[in-house]
């Protein structure tokens, strides 16, 4: 449900309905109802018109039923035996998630001459870019990393704010792209190819999981013993123009990025994906993470690794990690995709 900002105070309850059920089942006191009602209302006005907020709810049938040991036999008979009892119902349960999704709409760059040639003196590849899309006949948009990551802060600077009005008696976790993708999904959902010979979600992400555990090993080894530089911190990563174009045209997702078979390498190996494939997936980029902070003094830019698909080719350890991101959007964009397709399940 869509819930524009500055809307009235008794349309954003409406809203709130199916939240506050479930709220209800816990917090018998119409009081205490009252006064969440409240807070959701006050909490949901931080987004102004510049937001949109989205609630999504997903249902999951035959649900885990959680529980844990304790050290009196007594007590631990009695859940189990409770357990036994949800377990024989298992048809008729289900576990109810509500997502809300955040958008920010307040982002919008505006180019002009005078701000083109001001780039051009500090960087000005880019700068020259913007003005051949000021002059070109197909114009194209320009993004600058500065803009997007001011609108990117925004975004979560509001979204902390949102968590930080409920967290007292809401269980609210921000979701990663990836976790996004595959949470509430069903193990015949998260295997579901949109066509035959296409990949299903799971296996986009498994995907992803076996290149990033291949890149891994020659970026570390290519950071190995390497000297700090001697004007650090590196502030930009520039691919260069081959690395630039092999990005722009086999990584990047774009209607202008070729469409090529995957390297036997990492073409996903289970026809089955478990759902661990998450988890995994998770621990890769973890470990990327931790790459990247080891190379926090190292010259990324001059220091190269040795493409572990193409052998023939040396990337900048930068390209290397600009190449593992661009990647990563790309197949994640493919997941989705494969949600959104006419023969998914919902």
């Amino acid at each position: 449900m869509e819930i524009p900002g500055r809307r009235a105070s008794g349309r954003i309850c409406s809203s709130l309905n199916l939240l506050l059920y479930y709220l209800r089942i816990i917090l018998l006191d119409s009081r205490d109802i009252d006064n969440l009602t409240k807070r959701l209302e006050s909490a949901l006005k931080l987004f102004d018109s510049k937001f949109r907020v989205y609630q999504i709810l997903f249902k999951a049938n035959r649900p885990a039923i959680p529980s844990q040991s304790y050290a009196d036999e007594v007590v631990n008979a009695a859940i189990q035996a409770r357990i036994q009892h949800f377990q024989a119902k298992a048809d008729q349960l289900y576990s109810i998630s509500i997502h809300f999704v955040v958008m920010y709409e307040g982002f919008r760059y505006r180019k002009s001459l005078p701000a083109a040639l001001s780039k051009v003196v500090t960087s000005p590849a880019l700068g020259l870019r913007e003005i051949w899309a000021l002059f070109a006949s197909r114009k194209e948009t320009v993004f600058v990393l500065a803009e997007i990551e001011k609108a990117e802060r925004a975004l979560r600077r509001q979204v902390e704010n949102f968590i930080l009005q409920l967290k007292d008696f809401l269980r609210i976790e921000v979701l990663a792209r990836a976790k996004a993708l595959v949470t509430g999904l069903s193990p015949e959902q998260l295997n579901w190819p949109p066509q035959p010979g296409a990949w299903s979600v799971g296996q986009c992400l498994e995907h992803l999981c076996i290149s990033n555990e291949v890149y891994l090993p020659a970026l570390s080894g290519a950071l190995a013993d390497k000297p700090a530089s001697p004007i650090s911190p590196i502030r930009e990563i520039t691919p260069g123009w081959f690395g630039g174009w092999f990005i722009r045209s086999f990584i990047e997702p774009s209607p202008q990025t070729k469409r090529a078979r995957a390297p036997r390498k990492i073409v996903p190996r289970a026809a089955q994906v478990e759902a661990s494939v998450l988890d995994r997936f998770l621990r890769s980029n973890q470990a990327i993470r931790e790459i990247i902070r080891q190379a926090h003094d190292r010259d990324v830019n001059r220091i190269r690794f040795r493409n572990p698909l193409i052998p023939l080719l040396r990337f900048t350890v930068g390209t290397g990690f600009e190449i593992l991101s661009g990647h990563q959007r790309r197949h994640l964009l493919q997941g989705e995709r494969v949600k959104q397709a006419a023969g998914f399940s919902r």
